[in-house]
């Protein structure tokens, strides 16, 4: 699942919303409005139910909702807009499930050149954001990468497509 967009293409929802159903976190997901940003009022007062899944070091604990795993969301990118499951594409948001609206711009594990295995899906990013919002970076063409990680002298973390967790040390260059 990706951010979810109204029909103008403005980002609604995050990532993380609409996972929510994998993660056992269906009793939440049903409380959200689709069809609104992710700081409509009824959706900005979820933003405190945040899952302790994508808290890191004691941020649920803070109550503010924010998260520091993001993804990278420029077209090219596996969570491009153009493989947005988008209000527009579906008419439903996504959810598990046999009868799930799936949009046929889908992503294929076969469009992943480099193997799922090789390709990050997720990064442990220095600034967090609220969970719910659809904040994700854009890699720069040329220029100095967005920051990653929580201490600069520590390695950070990533998640491939295939869903493996490993750590980057900091020697690695861009």
């Amino acid at each position: 699942p990706n951010n979810s967009y109204d029909v103008t293409g403005k980002p609604l929802l995050s990532w993380r919303v609409q996972i929510l159903p994998w993660l056992g976190q269906d009793e939440l997901y049903d409380q959200f409005k689709f069809d609104e940003p992710w700081d409509s009022p009824k959706n900005k007062a979820l933003i405190a139910k945040m899952p302790e899944v994508f808290a890191i070091d004691g941020d649920l604990e803070k109550g503010q909702g924010k998260t520091h795993y993001r993804c990278f969301t420029q077209r090219g990118a596996l969570l491009s807009p153009r493989y947005a499951n988008a209000i527009k594409v579906t008419g439903t948001p996504l959810k598990k499930g046999p009868a799930s609206p799936i949009p046929k711009t889908v992503l294929s594990s076969r469009q992943v050149t480099d193997g799922i295995a090789n390709t990050i899906l997720c990064v442990e990013a220095t600034e967090p954001v609220e969970w719910t919002k659809p904040d994700d970076f854009a890699i720069p063409v040329k220029g100095k990468l967005p920051s990653f990680g929580l201490d600069p002298n520590q390695p950070f973390r990533v998640v491939t497509l295939s869903g493996v967790v490993h750590q980057i040390p900091r020697e690695v260059p861009d």
